[in-house]
């Protein structure tokens, strides 16, 4: 779970960390590349989130089961 006070997730800012599972609870954004290459995430919940930017999930090849509740 991200920091509540947080609301778009930048160009790049994940890329090729461990992060397994995500929860997105006020981010409105996904910027480009921003998961890139995560290839130990396996599954994300998109709450409230309008926009993903180009190849934000590219290289995650583990990545199985996406909840998109409130969105769009």
């Amino acid at each position: 779970i991200l920091n509540p006070k947080i609301d778009e997730i930048p160009p790049h800012c994940f890329d090729g960390s461990d992060i397994k599972s995500l929860v997105t609870n006020n981010i409105t954004r996904i910027e480009d590349f921003a998961f890139l290459d995560c290839t130990k995430l396996t599954d994300i919940t998109l709450n409230k989130v309008r926009d993903v930017g180009r190849g934000a999930f590219k290289g995650c090849s583990k990545l199985s089961k996406v909840n998109w509740e409130e969105s769009f």
